[in-house]
């Protein structure tokens, strides 16, 4: 564990955090604080007064995550694909305990049976860890490819089909 917090090969980032040393090569665990000196940004991500972690956050951190464990090069521009991505309760956060959030993001290769992995889906969560209680907020599967590929519409929905709606109403709802 020593030696491979010591030798790190990448330093804790501003969303993920940095590798849990000494795990079971199975499970990937990141631990990060959240610091309002880091993530400037996160307080100005509000709802009404309450200032909330952005849904593509959680998007942000799988991605840098499954990065690190592949080790594909960043500058390739690898594309991502996710599948059953569930955003399940809200990071609501205050100025107060900003700086006392902490985030876990577990990844595991997905399986395919009992006794075999893909090769390329991993399953993540990421959850929050305060007192003495533990909350899920997002989970779901990723996969990375080392070169780019443009993005395809799955399901297109035929002109004029949706209907505008005021943002107020949004709100209010």
């Amino acid at each position: 564990s020593s030696l491979e917090y010591r030798q790190r090969e990448f330093p804790r980032h501003e969303l993920l955090g940095s590798l849990v040393p000494g795990g079971n090569g199975k499970d990937f665990i990141f631990r990060n604080m959240l610091k309002e000196s880091d993530v400037s940004w996160l307080k100005d991500h509000k709802l009404g007064d309450t200032i909330v972690f952005p849904g593509s956050g959680y998007l942000a951190i799988a991605m840098e995550a499954i990065t690190q464990l592949t080790g594909i090069d960043r500058t390739a521009h690898p594309s991502f694909r996710f599948s059953n991505v569930h955003i399940m309760n809200a990071l609501a956060l205050s100025a107060e305990n900003l700086s006392q959030t902490e985030i876990f993001t577990t990844l595991r290769k997905s399986s395919l049976t009992n006794t075999a992995d893909s090769s390329t889906w991993w399953n993540f969560n990421i959850s929050t860890y305060a007192g003495d209680s533990s909350v899920s907020h997002a989970n779901g599967s990723i996969a990375i490819k080392a070169t780019e590929t443009a993005l395809v519409a799955k399901y297109r929905a035929p002109k004029d089909s949706l209907e505008p709606t005021a943002k107020r109403t949004w709100y209010e709802k």
